[in-house]
């Protein structure tokens, strides 16, 4: 009787095994045997002190003159992708913007135009277009600082006002 039952246990995790490992369609047996590229995102995210603010906006397989915007509380960030390279800027706003006027600017290499609201004083903007360099077996990001440099490490620019409202690097 003990070695029937056993049997019978052994027979039944058997086919509970193979019912788990048999995909239930055949593009999911064909998507197993893929390795699958991941989107080349550009994302923009903005900060009030150490804390996000707003939601992380995200633009798949961006391409020049593509616009990411974020709606904030302080009023719209918006940043167009000038040229079509990796890069990443991390732009700190002046304290001394002024509510209810537009600051715009392509600072650093220009990689990047941005326009901001006033009331936004002192954020940071964290822009960066990523992965154009991707390989099919994984990424290999050969990106650009902020100033142009490749491989550098400058992505930190504070930003000053010319004129009235333009932006641009201290």
């Amino acid at each position: 009787m003990f070695v029937k039952i056993k049997f019978v246990f052994i027979v039944a995790s058997a086919i509970a095994v193979q019912a788990l490992a048999t995909p239930s369609s055949t593009s999911e047996a064909d998507a197993a045997r893929h390795l699958l590229k991941r989107e080349s995102p550009s994302t923009l995210q903005v900060f009030n002190g150490k804390k996000p603010d707003g939601d992380r906006v995200e633009k798949d397989n961006p391409v020049a003159g593509d616009v990411l915007t974020d709606d904030l509380d302080c009023g719209t960030i918006s940043v167009t992708i000038n040229k079509a390279n990796d890069a990443q800027c991390n732009f700190q706003l002046p304290n001394n913007l002024v509510a209810g006027t537009t600051y715009t600017g392509s600072p650093a290499a220009g990689f990047f135009g941005l326009s901001v609201a006033g009331g936004c004083s002192g954020r940071l903007v964290e822009i960066a277009r990523n992965c154009d360099s991707c390989t099919t077996l994984g990424e290999n990001f050969n990106g650009l600082d902020c100033v142009g440099k490749a491989g550098g490490i400058k992505n930190d620019v504070n930003l000053c006002i010319s004129g009235t409202t333009n932006l641009v690097a201290c």
